[in-house]
Formats: structure tokens, C-alpha cells, sequence
């Protein structure tokens, strides 16, 4: 790892330093938020940069270079902004302990402990130095890791989906360009994608805090706030009680402090829909799909990490300037995120239409800001929107209930003979968010329906709060968004912050007596909280244990004659497993990766064609319509003859030869007519 490398990755700041306090004009902002503000704005700003030079000239070490110059140049404008008695006159401020008996510091002090096990856990080195990954985040891991090699290796650089050949990348990737371009300047992957990770996921830990503050006027309830977000579950840990009550039973001690230490479930993620579980396992608490967003949101899902990351800012800066002549400069936050989050996107701009209606006095400045976002959004939500709009967005339709049951008969009815459903749908909520939802469903009754009390009062002065939330859990409770019901939870989370600010805005109005009060509080968050902690610390305990890597010696072995003997945009044939090395280690887009990813992504379509003329392909070793879709190659191993086990051999050597074997696996050449 270089000083350059270094160098490079402070040059960020600088930039988010300009940004921040071009927005905060009127420094309305706190110093923590500018803090945090710089930090997340820079790098962002950097990929933006990055991205026009990488599309303009095609090359990453031009790119760098003028990445470089233009860093450089923000850093002698930003010296150039500050007054010179700021700097000459410096002074280390004088550093005292008295936070030290703060409770907001200790809580927040456990939360950010147990959060970093998660955020820095998931993805470790096995003993041979290759990647391994927790299983949760396995899957969505490689897939990452994918996108980052394509875009690492691109040359001449081009944005081509890792595991489709020849299509774009209609997923968000600016994130994984950011690791890419820590690799590049000389940063390990393993280095590259914790940094990467860490700037959003820890800069949206503090932020949310700092959200909470504006809202609860209080450090603790903002640390309590912190710890709803982040650990937040339903009501999985009575299961929990059950499974050592169980233990005591059978074998009493020993076995009881093994299942406290090591429970036998994941009690934010109770379900045998997926799994293929016994019903009987569960009980009454199967169906809970919720999982703790630590782990679900905020750790494997690394591109939720910068969405919700400049959300939040966003959030702030529209609050603290809320009626404000220059709330418009805030749209370039907006502007920013959908090529980092498209589910961030839709839930920002839920919550900035409802807060457009809340300060329509002030409606010239946020239509100026509505302009500004638009001529900066629809590019890239046109980049972002696959070709065929019938085929990729078939999925849509109303859909009753997120997770509650399948819905492939009627929108409303749920269908019959399936298991792990549930046909209520309060329990429902009830076992997925617990004693939130109700806590949400208070402070909208008081909002909306009881009339005429202090309470009320206080309430309406939430409606930044209670309106937003109501659309951020109607939309994704009544409208299919993807092709898997599951992924509505990403509108889910947004709600769930809000609901749980509500739920802290509803306790602490409801108790004015102290003792009364506390009790409340305790009693909500040792309810809200404990499935997750359980979880969370489960998994922390057990952070060398059920990771799993994706490929071994001998296929790195054959990666590194692919890297030093093809085109870095040559395109293969493989299998479509999710541990492909192909694109992982070499960066070589594959024809047809894993068929869930590409499902996911609304192209099942697409990929069905393609799996398809693969197999005709293999089985008659007529090579027209691999060439005509640009495939050289074809990586003849395991995992080729487990996706195409008809796959021809002879047949296939009529039209292309070997250029490499090793131990059994063999790269082909595909001999197409030039």
C-alpha cells in the first residue's frame, strides 16, 4: 500500500468540506453533522468525478490522474475559503472527560461495539488469504465482488453487467466503483471494501443520532433511537425464552448456558417458507422475515450503506433548513443518490413530497431545488431503466401485506395450501416489528384522531415525522416493487425509522413522572431490541464460524492465466453458480451468472434466452450465436457441467480448442469468424 494511496483517499475531503459548507450555507448545521456531512460527501462527490473521466477517456490511469489534478485543486480552494486567522491561530482544544458520564455515551459506546462486529465480521480472509463471508451475505457478497472486478478490470473501461455480458449495469453501483478505485490506487480488496463500507456505514450510526436529536430533543432518547434502527425486531425472542426453557429440560445446565451463549435460531428471522423448515419448529412465531437491519440493511447489503447514509444528511439538512430561501441547495443530496441506492431514492422522495406540502409557503425555493434534482436524477434513472419496460417491470402489482402470505391468485386473498402464511394481518406486523408498530399506530391516532389535548398538540408539531411514515409503510404493504416480495423491506426500513422515532416521541409525551417514564422507556426498548441483540451478539460470538469462501488455489491458478492471456472485456462461458471466479478474480464479464440475481433484477426473461443458447451451444457445438454475442471463451470445469450436464465435449471442440488446462479444468477458445 502506497503514500499515493493515502494521498488520494484524504483528497476526498476536501471536497466534501466545499460541499457541506455550500449547502449549510447559513451553518445551520451542528458541527458534528458537518462533520459527518464532509465525510460522506466527499467520497460521493469523488465517484461522480471519477465516473465522467472513466466514461470520457476510457482509461483508469488517465482517470486517476485527473481524478487527482481536480482533488488537488478543491484542496487549495478549500485552504483558499478558510480565513487565515482560522488556521495560523489553531489551537488543539483541551480535551476533557466529562462525557465519560454521559448515558448517551455508554449507550451509544455498546451500540457502535456491536455494530462494528457486524459491519467488519461479515467479510474476512480464510487461511489462504481468499475472501470468506458470512452465509447471510454470502450470495449478495458475490455479486458484489463480481461488479467490483468487472469494474476494476474494464479496459477500455465500460459499464457491463458482470454476470450478463454485453447488458449495462442496471443496479446501483457507484459504491463498488469506489472500492474499484481504492484497488486501483494500491489499496488490497480486503482493505478497499472495509474503507468503502466504513465511510457510510459509521458516518450513518453517528447521523441517525443526530437525526434523533432534532426530532427528541434529547441525547438519550437519540442514543435509544440508535439502537431502535440498528437493533430493532418483533417479538422472536419469546421463542427464545421457549428454546432454554427446552434446554433446562433435556439436559439442564450445560445445555442451557450453551443455547444462551449459542441459540439455536435467528429469533429476528423465524421462517420455513424459504428454508424448508418444520412448521412445528416455530410455532406461533413462524413468518418472522423482519431480520435485524444490522445484519439485514446495514452490514452485506453494502449498497444500502451510502443510500441510507445520504438519506439521512438529507433529512437533516432539509429539517435545519425548513422554510429557509436556500433549502433548494439540498437537492443536490438528492440528486446524488440513485446510483448509489435506488431504494434510498424512492423512500427520500416519498418523504421530500411530504414534506414539499408541509412548507408550501416556501414552495419557489423547492421548486428550484425540484429542478435542480430532476436535470441531475432523470440521466441516471434512465441509465438505471432497462430497455424492455413490459418485460423488466411485469412484477408490479398491488400485493396485500409484504411477507404475509403469497398473493398469486388475488391481491387481497391469500392463497390456499401454502405454508408458513399467515392470514391476519396484525399479527403479522406484530411478530415482524413488535411494540414499534403499535407505539407507530399511537402516535397516528393521536395525530390524526384525538382532538382537542396538549397531547394532539404536541403530536402535530411531529407531522415531519407521522405523515412520511404513513406512505413509507401504506406503498410497500399494498404494491409489489420487485419480483421478490422480500425486497419491499428496503421502503420497509425507511418507515421503520420514522415509526420509531414516533414510538419515542409517543413515550415521552405520554409519561410526564420521571420513574414512570424510564420504566416506559426501558420496558419499549428491552421489547424492541432484544430478538436483535440476541442475533447480533450471536453472530459476533461466532465470527470466525459459518463463513464460506468462493473459489480455492486451483482457480486462482486458472484466473491468473485468463488475467495474463486474454482482453481484460473478453467475454466467458461458464456455469452459473453464485461462487464463479471468473468475474470475481479477473474481471472478465460471464455470459450467464446466477439466475437468482438476474430474476431479482427483472431480467429473468433475458436470462432463460440465454441459459437457452448456452445449452444448444454445448450440446450441438454450433458456435454462431456465442460469437454473435461476443463470447471468446469458455471455462470447461465443475461447475460448467453441473449448469449443462448434457454439455458435449467433441461436439463443442468442432468449433473452438484448448488453450489451457489445469488439474481437469480447461479453458476453450471459441474459433469464430472474423
Amino acid at each position: 500500500m502506497s503514500v499515493f494511496a493515502f494521498f488520494i483517499f484524504f483528497l476526498q475531503f476536501p471536497v466534501g468540506f466545499l460541499l457541506t459548507s455550500y449547502f449549510d450555507k447559513e451553518k445551520r448545521l451542528t458541527k458534528a453533522e458537518r462533520c459527518f456531512a464532509t465525510l460522506i460527501l466527499g467520497p460521493t462527490t469523488t465517484c461522480f468525478i471519477l465516473l465522467c473521466f472513466l466514461l470520457i477517456l476510457g482509461s483508469w490511469k488517465i482517470s486517476i490522474f485527473c481524478l487527482w489534478i481536480s482533488l488537488v485543486a478543491c484542496l487549495f480552494y478549500a485552504f483558499s475559503k478558510l480565513r487565515a486567522d482560522k488556521i495560523t491561530k489553531f489551537n488543539f482544544p483541551y480535551l476533557n472527560f466529562h462525557f465519560l458520564s454521559s448515558l448517551s455515551f455508554w449507550v451509544m459506546l455498546i451500540l457502535f461495539c456491536l455494530y462494528s462486529g457486524i459491519l467488519f465480521g461479515g467479510f474476512l480472509l480464510n487461511e489462504e488469504g481468499f475472501p470468506a463471508v458470512i452465509s447471510l451475505g454470502w450470495a449478495d457478497t458475490s455479486y458484489h465482488l463480481s461488479m467490483i472486478g468487472r469494474l476494476t478490470m474494464a479496459d477500455p473501461f465500460i459499464l457491463e453487467h458482470p454476470v450478463i455480458s454485453g447488458q449495462p449495469i442496471n443496479y446501483p453501483f457507484m459504491l463498488n466503483l469506489l472500492t474499484a478505485l481504492y484497488q486501483q490506487i494500491g489499496f488490497s480488496l480486503f482493505s478497499a471494501w472495509h474503507l468503502s463500507n466504513a465511510l457510510y456505514g459509521v458516518s450513518f450510526f453517528f447521523l441517525i443520532y443526530l437525526f434523533g436529536k432534532r426530532f427528541l430533543h434529547s441525547e438519550v432518547l437519540a442514543a435509544l433511537l440508535v439502537a431502535l434502527v440498528f437493533f430493532g425486531g418483533g417479538i422472536g425472542f419469546l421463542l427464545y425464552f421457549s428454546d432454554l426453557s427446552l434446554a433446562w429440560g433435556n439436559d439442564g445446565f450445560n445445555l442451557l448456558i450453551n443455547s444462551i451463549f449459542n441459540p439455536p435460531h435467528e429469533y429476528t428471522h423465524l421462517q420455513y417458507r424459504d428454508a424448508g423448515r418444520d412448521p412445528s419448529e416455530y410455532g406461533i412465531f413462524h413468518n418472522i422475515y423482519w431480520i435485524v437491519p444490522a445484519i439485514s440493511f446495514l452490514s452485506h447489503q453494502r449498497t444500502f450503506l451510502p443510500g441510507i447514509a445520504l438519506a439521512t444528511l438529507l433529512f437533516i439538512g432539509l429539517t435545519a433548513y425548513r422554510g429557509n430561501k436556500n433549502i433548494w441547495r439540498w437537492a443536490f443530496v438528492w440528486g446524488s443518490i440513485p446510483l448509489f441506492h435506488s431504494h434510498s431514492f424512492i423512500a427520500s422522495s416519498i418523504v421530500l413530497l411530504s414534506w414539499f406540502f408541509l412548507d408550501l409557503k416556501n414552495y419557489r425555493s423547492w421548486f428550484i431545488g425540484g429542478l435542480i434534482g430532476a436535470l441531475l436524477v432523470i440521466p441516471q434513472i434512465l441509465y438505471m431503466t432497462p430497455s424492455n419496460l413490459s418485460d423488466d417491470f411485469s412484477f408490479l402489482r398491488p400485493w396485500l401485506g409484504w411477507m404475509m402470505c403469497t398473493h398469486n391468485s388475488s391481491w387481497l386473498e391469500c392463497d390456499n395450501g401454502v405454508r408458513g402464511i399467515d392470514t391476519n394481518i396484525f399479527w403479522f406486523w406484530t411478530k415482524n416489528f413488535g411494540i414499534v408498530i403499535w407505539g407507530w399506530f399511537a402516535a397516528v391516532f393521536f395525530f390524526f384522531l384525538y382532538k382537542k389535548t396538549n397531547i394532539t398538540k404536541l403530536f402535530k408539531q411531529s407531522s415531519l415525522i407521522i405523515i412520511p411514515s404513513l406512505l413509507l409503510f401504506l406503498i410497500p404493504n399494498l404494491v409489489l416493487l420487485q419480483p421478490w416480495e422480500f425486497d419491499n423491506n428496503k421502503i420497509l426500513f425507511y418507515w421503520w425509522i420514522f415509526a420509531s422515532v414516533s414510538t419515542l416521541i409517543v413515550t415521552k409525551n405520554l409519561f410526564k413522572n420521571r420513574r414512570i417514564a424510564i420504566a416506559t422507556f426501558t420496558f419499549v426498548i428491552i421489547l424492541s431490541t432484544f430478538s436483535g441483540i440476541v442475533d447480533v451478539a450471536s453472530r459476533i460470538t461466532k465470527i470466525t464460524a459459518n463463513h464460506y469462501g468462493y473459489y480455492n488455489k486451483e482457480d486462482v491458478k486458472i484466473a491468473e492465466w485468463i488475467k495474463q492471456n486474454t482482453i481484460p472485456n473478453a467475454r466467458f462461458l461458464t456455469g452459473d453458480f453464485v461462487d464463479q471466479f471468473v468475474p470475481i478474480i479477473t474481471g472478465r464479464p460471464i455470459y450467464l451468472g446466477y439466475p437468482g440475481w438476474l430474476w431479482s433484477q427483472g431480467k429473468a426473461s433475458l436470462s432463460n434466452e440465454r441459459k437457452k443458447n448456452a445449452t444448444d451451444f454445448l450440446l450441438t457445438g454450433q458456435s454462431d450465436t456465442m460469437c454473435k454475442d461476443g463470447v471468446s471463451y469458455v471455462v470447461w470445469d465443475r461447475r460448467l457441467l453441473t449448469t449443462y450436464p448434457r454439455a458435449n465435449k467433441d461436439k463443442v471442440l468442432t468449433s473452438a480448442k484448448v488453450v489451457y488446462s489445469e488439474n481437469g479444468s480447461e479453458v476453450l477458445e471459441i474459433l469464430c469468424k472474423k
